[in-house]
């Protein structure tokens, strides 16, 4: 069984199609994720990186692009009207969800993306750590007294350091530069990094698996 490394951050929508375009293939190539919350922003500084939207072409080549694939991969998916915003909060509650109530921490993940690019313009809700438990409202696992001890470890020195560090990790240990970011391990221990959500083609020759597109069970009448 092959171990993926799924970083992302829920400011980047590539993350977000990654993350679906993973999910759907997780059983069908009985893969063993493993799915790590990261500050996107600290990983561009650690890699001295800057964001696309810094670069004109890159801006208008992006908003393009994310005009047309949202569709073809069966996402609901509209730009925000404040781009990009902040998500250091979000990315230190995914952090302490992860090891603390992992069961939740998925659809933790799915609240904040739809927050963020449901062009209902909440994504500056999620800019403010004291917006987020009502943001995570109704999640199993996630109620107000469950979500108080977590909020408390998420402000804290200690996770604050661990998200850095782990930014950190992954440029110099895997040589990450940006979101989603892939780090596969093979079954013969081989290992690959992949950078983005259109290298799942890529992904599926290296590993030996079959790429079905975008909906490998058949494209669905409703929704994900």
């Amino acid at each position: 069984m092959a171990k993926v490394q799924f970083l992302y951050d829920c400011v980047s929508p590539w993350s977000y199609i990654g993350l679906v375009l993973l999910r759907r293939y997780e059983r069908l190539w009985q893969l063993q994720v493993d799915y790590r919350p990261v500050y996107l922003g600290g990983v561009m500084v650690a890699a001295g990186n800057k964001p696309p939207i810094t670069v004109i072409n890159k801006g208008i080549h992006m908003a393009h692009e994310l005009s047309i694939i949202p569709g073809y991969v069966g996402l609901q998916l509209q730009m925000p009207n404040e781009f990009p915003i902040n998500t250091i909060h979000v990315a230190r509650l995914l952090r302490v969800i992860k090891d603390r109530k992992p069961q939740a921490l998925l659809p933790a993940t799915d609240r904040f993306f739809e927050c963020i690019f449901d062009g209902k313009g909440r994504e500056m809700e999620v800019t403010k750590a004291q917006n987020l438990p009502r943001l995570l409202s109704g999640i199993d696992g996630l109620d107000e007294e469950a979500l108080k001890p977590l909020m408390e470890e998420a402000a804290s020195a200690e996770n604050k350091l661990r998200l850095k560090d782990e930014a950190t990790e992954a440029v110099e240990e895997n040589g990450a530069f940006g979101c989603p970011w892939f780090t596969i391990e093979r079954d013969d221990g081989e290992k690959r990094n992949f950078f983005g959500s259109d290298r799942f083609e890529i992904i599926a020759h290296w590993l030996g698996k079959e790429y079905r597109g975008p909906f490998p069970e058949g494209r669905p009448d409703a929704r994900l």
